[in-house]
């Protein structure tokens, strides 16, 4: 089989402007088979206005082709405006549309990430996607809540909470971690819970696992 990449990335940077840098990428790829025959491909390019007042806006767009059992023409534009993008406390709000596998979507996404105290740090997103037709109903909104409290430097908990509209789905992540001999040594205790009531099941699910990760550096 053949492939084909591109990667393309450049940042211009500005002392006596109204922006802090211009950023450009070009994301490419073409993909044949075995038996020579194309089967995929893809155009990505992005641009960021960053702003010396911290403010920026993102656009994106792709064009994509895939082969499977039948021939599928993809695209996306997608317009971005946030604040202070490039640190964790941050703000924004971000727009895509276009064509996927033979139906127009619309996704709308809000993200703001802050801290309460220097410990304390919490998280919140909004995603809502609308698929035209949407014959399976699959046009949700999400709703992600993250809240991170950090003990000290190696100790530290995090609490996860998700839900999915179209499938009364609830999801719950915990994750308390100390690392006992940094920077490889270290115990994770995690617990999930996920509660799901789909329309089209009679059946409703409910997972809880609990589990320990332990990971240590053996001098040999």
């Amino acid at each position: 089989m053949r492939e084909i990449d591109s990667d393309v990335i450049y940042k211009w940077w500005f002392d006596q402007s109204l922006f802090r840098y211009i950023a450009l990428e070009s994301r490419n790829n073409i993909f044949w088979n075995h038996n020579g025959k194309l089967r995929s491909w893809y155009v990505t390019e992005y641009l960021r206005l960053y702003l010396k007042n911290n403010f920026s806006l993102d656009f994106a767009y792709n064009n994509e082709f895939k082969l499977y059992e039948v021939k599928y023409y993809n695209h996306f534009y997608q317009v971005e405006v946030g604040y202070n993008t490039d640190e964790w406390s941050s703000a924004r709000l971000r727009y895509t549309g276009g064509l996927n596998f033979d139906r127009t979507f619309d996704f709308y996404s809000g993200e703001i990430r802050f801290r309460l105290f220097e410990q304390l740090a919490v998280a919140y997103q909004y995603n809502q996607i609308v698929y035209d037709p949407d014959a399976d109903q699959q046009s949700t909104n999400i709703n992600i809540i993250t809240v991170d409290y950090n003990f000290s430097r190696d100790l530290w908990l995090r609490v996860l909470a998700q839900n999915n509209r179209v499938e009364s789905r609830i999801y719950l992540y915990g994750l308390f971690g100390w690392r006992f001999q940094p920077p490889f040594g270290a115990v994770y205790f995690i617990y999930t819970s996920e509660e799901l009531s789909p329309v089209s099941s009679l059946v409703p699910v409910n997972n809880r696992i609990v589990f320990v990760k332990i990971s240590y550096q053996l001098g040999l």
